[in-house]
């Protein structure tokens, strides 16, 4: 009953902090809403409503090991369109605090939400966040939004967690960038660049910047996911 007031149907959702937390994407008429359920009982021991933390047309997210969120938002949307907060009300008329966004919070820590990059223009959208194997780092395609409003990557970027404004490095530039995964060292990324048309497996390692193509043979690959017996830090 809690979850039909804020969406449809789940899209993703994924455990956080030893299962005291689901965070996850639900559908909802003409967009998408990023939840959070926290599964601690409030005083009364009863069960906590789930709560809407952002709504836009897409949202994509990940979860650290540590717990933390990511998520990103195209077209922003108000949560809850007929109760919008005084002061995104202009002139008599809601005003989004950002068009598309990037954001970073602790479920567990009220006060912990910061918006790591916002814009309003079509240009440098950040598409699905990925974080490191130990969240320090979250590695992100970026991309430009065409008139038809369909995203498209063009950029690989990196941004560190722990920094307070976090710091965005671009790794890869002007290329078809996605399908971004991480090497279990954490110090090394995966993606998918298209190539004439197909998808090649590269690897970017984040201290030299040096890209190793992985796929030599002819063929169109997408997501590469590392093996796990590959050495973790």
């Amino acid at each position: 009953m809690f979850y039909s007031r804020i969406g449809e149907s789940f899209i993703d959702a994924r455990f956080a902090q030893d299962r005291r937390f689901v965070v996850g994407t639900m559908r909802r008429e003409n967009g998408t809403v990023l939840v959070v359920q926290d599964f601690e009982p409030d005083a009364q021991g009863n069960l906590k409503p789930p709560s809407a933390v952002f709504a836009g047309e897409n949202v994509w997210f990940d979860v650290s090991s540590q717990g933390w969120v990511v998520a990103t938002i195209h077209f922003f949307q108000f949560v809850d369109p007929d109760n919008i907060p005084e002061e995104f009300i202009v002139d008599n008329r809601p005003k989004a605090p950002f068009k598309h966004g990037l954001i970073l919070f602790n479920p567990a820590e009220a006060d912990s939400l910061r918006l790591v990059f916002a814009t309003e223009d079509r240009e440098q959208i950040p598409g699905t966040p990925v974080f490191s194997p130990d969240g320090s780092r979250v590695a992100i395609p970026v991309g430009k939004m065409g008139e038809d409003d369909q995203w498209t990557p063009s950029d690989l970027a990196v941004f560190g967690t722990v920094s307070n404004p976090p710091v965005v490095t671009r790794l890869v530039r002007d290329a078809t960038v996605r399908d971004v995964s991480w090497m279990p060292d954490g110090a090394n990324v995966l993606f998918v660049k298209e190539i004439e048309g197909r998808g090649t497996i590269q690897m970017i390692n984040l201290d030299s910047g040096n890209v190793s193509p992985l796929t030599q043979a002819a063929g169109d690959f997408g997501f590469p996911i590392a093996s796990p017996q590959v050495a973790r830090p």
